[in-house]
C-alpha cells in the first residue's frame, strides 16, 4: 500500500506544480529586496529568427545545427522545423499511445536517436532517427526526469519507495542494473517535492547537472556520480521549501504536498558547452524594474567551477515570458506560450 501511495504522489507532482508556478512566476517574490546584484550593462537579445506558427508545442526536444525540434502534448508526434522556421513539418513517431505513457512524458533529441521518458510507465522509448528502429526499455522504478547517455546507459531521478524521497540513479540496460546514488539530493521524505528541478547533460563536457527549481543551488557530477561538487547562482533564495503531509478522511491514504506556496530560484535552465544558462524568476537589487518585467533574464555559470560568467535579457514577446530554453553551438532556443525565437548569443 505504501509503495502505490508514494507512486501516485509521484504522478500528481505534475499537478500540484502547476498551482504553485502561478505564484512563482508572478512578480510577489519580487516586491522586496532579493539581496543579491547581477552584472551590470547586461546585453538584451534581439531573435535573429522567430515564429508564430509552431502550433502545439510543449517543449523543446533538441536540435542539430540545422533543425530543431519540439515536443507536443502527444508522445507519438513531434515538431520539426528548419533553423530559421522556413520549414514546419509534424512528424509521426513509431511508437503506439497508451494512458500511462501520456500520463507524464518527455521527448529529447539527439543528432542519432529519439529518447521518450515514460516516466509512469516506467519504461524509456530509443528511437533510431535513421532506421526507424525502437526499443523500448523497461524500468524498475518510477522516474521524474532522464537524460541518456548513449542508447543503453541512462541517469534518472526516480522513486525510492523506502525513503519516500526521489534519488539519483544510474541505469545500464546491457547489464540489467539500477544503481541508486543516495547522496547527490537531499532526503525531505516528500516524493521529491521540495528538491524538484532539472536534470541536465552537456555531452562536450561530459557533465551532469541537477538545477534546483526553489533554491539557488545546482550539483555537477560526472558520468560514473563520483566527482560531485555543489555550487549556488547569485541569488540568495537558498532554503528548500518545507513539506507537508496530509491525511485522507479514512486515515490512511497520505499525499504529500508543500506547505506553502514557495519561490522560485530558477524557472527553467539549460546546459551546453560546459555553460548552466539559468531563467532566473527573481530581480536583482541593481536591476531596473523594467528591464526585469519586459524580459526573461539568463544567468550563465560555469558548470565546472560554478563561477558567475554574467546575464543577458531575452525579451518578452507580446507579453509572453520564457518557459523554456534549449542551447547549441551559441545559439538560445526560447519557447514561449505561443511562438519560438532563437538568439544569437554574445
Amino acid at each position: 500500500m505504501k509503495k502505490a501511495l508514494l507512486l501516485l504522489a509521484l504522478i500528481a507532482i505534475g499537478s500540484g506544480l502547476a498551482v504553485v508556478l502561478l505564484y512563482g512566476f508572478s512578480s510577489k517574490p519580487n516586491e522586496r529586496r532579493n539581496g543579491f546584484n547581477r552584472q551590470r550593462a547586461i546585453p538584451h537579445l534581439k531573435p535573429k529568427y522567430l515564429s508564430w506558427q509552431v502550433n502545439g508545442a510543449t517543449d523543446i526536444a533538441g536540435a542539430t545545427d540545422d533543425e530543431l525540434f519540439f515536443q507536443t502534448s502527444d508522445p507519438t508526434q513531434i515538431i520539426r522545423t528548419s533553423d530559421d522556421f522556413s520549414s514546419i513539418k509534424m512528424v509521426y513517431l513509431p511508437m503506439q499511445a497508451n494512458t500511462s505513457l501520456q500520463s507524464n512524458f518527455r521527448i529529447v533529441i539527439d543528432d542519432a536517436h529519439t529518447f521518450v521518458y515514460a516516466s509512469n510507465m516506467p519504461a524509456i522509448y530509443c528511437i533510431n532517427l535513421k532506421t526507424g528502429a525502437i526499443n523500448c526499455h523497461w524500468l524498475l522504478r518510477k522516474f521524474s526526469r532522464g537524460i541518456a547517455l548513449d542508447t543503453s546507459r541512462y541517469i534518472v531521478r526516480a522513486l525510492d519507495t523506502g525513503l519516500g524521497d526521489q534519488v539519483i540513479e544510474s541505469v545500464n540496460i546491457d547489464k540489467n542494473t539500477e544503481v541508486p546514488f543516495k547522496n547527490i539530493l537531499e532526503c525531505k521524505h516528500d516524493a521529491g517535492f521540495s528538491t524538484d528541478g532539472l536534470l541536465l547533460y552537456d555531452q562536450s563536457s561530459h557533465l551532469l547537472i541537477y538545477k534546483y527549481f526553489y533554491a539557488n543551488r545546482f550539483v555537477t557530477f560526472d558520468t560514473c556520480l563520483l566527482h560531485i561538487s555543489r555550487h549556488t547562482t547569485i541569488d540568495t533564495n537558498f532554503t528548500l521549501p518545507d513539506n507537508g503531509k496530509k491525511m485522507s478522511k479514512a486515515g490512511y491514504r497520505p499525499t504529500y504536498t508543500l506547505s506553502a506556496a514557495p519561490i522560485f530560484s530558477t524557472i527553467t535552465s539549460c546546459l551546453d558547452d560546459g555553460i548552466l544558462y539559468c531563467s532566473s524568476a527573481l530581480q536583482a537589487d541593481n536591476e531596473r524594474t523594467s528591464d526585469f518585467l519586459s524580459n526573461s533574464v539568463i544567468d550563465c555559470y560555469n558548470a565546472v567551477t560554478g563561477i558567475y560568467r554574467g546575464s543577458f535579457y531575452v525579451p518578452r514577446q507580446k507579453g509572453e515570458q520564457v518557459v523554456h530554453i534549449f542551447a547549441r553551438n551559441r545559439r538560445i532556443i526560447a519557447l514561449y506560450s505561443h511562438c519560438v525565437a532563437v538568439y544569437q548569443l554574445p
